[in-house]
């Protein structure tokens, strides 16, 4: 919660800096940390994946956009064993989603 609302500042702060950025604090692993970092990395990699697709969902391409294309960057901050769910989550995400990368 520190983290999100501090980035939120951050972002607020950089008014003349135009930015869609988007903050989500993940759920699907809450109460789920006995079965092993792999299966915790897989249930990271389909909340991001739900999560990503409901916002190119939501974010129409601008009107003259020649390109059908969403521009995204990805930033995953995890620490101690939300770090590791979130490196392995990172390394099934290529082949995860739907497209060529």
């Amino acid at each position: 919660a520190y983290l999100e609302t501090a980035i939120h500042k951050a972002v607020a702060a950089k008014e003349k800096c135009p930015s869609n950025i988007v903050v989500h604090k993940t759920k699907y692993n809450k109460e789920k940390t006995t079965d092993g970092i792999a299966n915790g990395g897989a249930r990271l990699v389909d909340e991001m994946i739900d999560f990503i697709s409901a916002e190119i969902s939501s974010t129409p391409l601008p009107a003259d956009e020649t390109k059908q294309e969403h521009d995204i960057s990805i930033s995953v901050v995890g620490n101690s064993l939300g770090g590791l769910y979130a490196r392995f989550a990172l390394s099934l995400l290529p082949s995860t989603l739907s497209c060529p990368c």
